[in-house]
């Protein structure tokens, strides 16, 4: 039930899609001071991108292409 895990578990969920930082929020029902605190972490680990193309407001998506998240997705059937 921790946090990041929440927000893997949702990007997990919608692994082609695109969000903004508020429908994650939204969608998890967590404050945004929670949020914060641990989504950037998830950033610098390589596990959640950034669409460097996108202007404002800015999309996040699971990012397919790290070690970390292929390793998940042998080990959790979604």
């Amino acid at each position: 039930n921790s946090p990041k895990l929440k927000i893997l578990d949702f990007l997990f969920s919608f692994p082609k899609n695109e969000f903004p930082i508020s429908d994650i929020i939204e969608a998890l029902g967590m404050s945004k001071t929670t949020f914060y605190k641990y989504f950037q972490d998830l950033i610098n680990i390589g596990m959640i991108k950034i669409n460097q193309e996108a202007t404002k407001p800015k999309l996040y998506s699971i990012n397919l292409s790290s070690p970390i998240i292929q390793n998940m997705r042998k080990n959790i059937n979604y």
